[in-house]
């Protein structure tokens, strides 16, 4: 008899999350965002595997609390580079896009992100972005060096998963924050594959050069996205 009522509760949450739950995964899944890497929302089956965008082009982005002084010239710079892509952020004191700081025990660990997403519609509802402050007063940090974990999150917001690739995306990741921010020359600009995918989003471009949102689900139990371009 428990074994049924169990059984029956586990049926009752699939379905809930079947009908466009918002999940919030990290290295275990039901995790934080404040407490783990940069994970974005993930649907179950059939909704798993896709691309998650906003329904415009255009969102705004907001500071939660806190004093963010050393940190917004730099996360407003990131948000300019939209400028040149098919989607853009501007700044407000309301939006469905805002900007949390966080710590975390391990200071390697500089932003995250967590995007609520309307699964059976692949749309994105809000995101939540997030700056360890533990990370960022571990050592001192440039300009450059902010702006590049701005924009890596700023690009998680607009429904951009990890890519393998470093030359071409400021996804590149995961894993890689030193390597795109700290060694030799930040990355503070979008890139190639950037440009392009968020054209595939937001204005029929495509198909993508990176992965899906969910692209931080392991290999073995995620969809392909899609086939890259040949021009990527």
């Amino acid at each position: 008899m428990g074994h049924r009522r169990t059984s029956g509760a586990l049926r009752a949450l699939l379905v809930a999350l079947m009908a466009g739950a918002v999940l919030v995964t990290g290295l275990a899944l039901y995790a934080s965002p404040a407490q783990s890497h940069p994970y974005l929302g993930i649907c179950p089956p059939p909704y798993d595997g896709r691309w998650f965008y906003w329904p415009t082009g255009s969102v705004t982005y907001k500071y939660v609390s806190m004093n963010w002084s050393a940190y917004s010239p730099a996360i407003d710079s990131a948000a300019t580079e939209f400028g040149a892509s098919a989607f853009h952020y501007a700044r407000s004191s309301v939006g469905p896009v805002s900007w949390t700081q966080a710590n975390s025990a391990d200071t390697g660990v500089a932003g995250a992100a967590w995007d609520d997403v309307d699964c059976p519609n692949a749309r994105i509802r809000a995101a939540y972005l997030y700056f360890y402050v533990s990370h960022f007063t571990a050592s001192p940090h440039t300009f450059d060096q902010i702006k590049c974990v701005a924009i890596h999150e700023f690009g998680h917001g607009a429904g951009l998963g990890h890519t393998p690739i470093s030359s071409a995306s400021v996804m590149w990741g995961p894993g890689y924050h030193y390597e795109r921010c700290h060694s030799g020359t930040p990355q503070t600009h979008l890139l190639s594959h950037d440009l392009l995918d968020l054209a595939y989003l937001y204005s029929g471009g495509g198909p993508p050069c990176g992965e899906a949102s969910e692209t931080d689900v392991p290999k073995a139990v995620r969809k392909s996205a899609a086939t890259p371009s040949q021009t990527c």
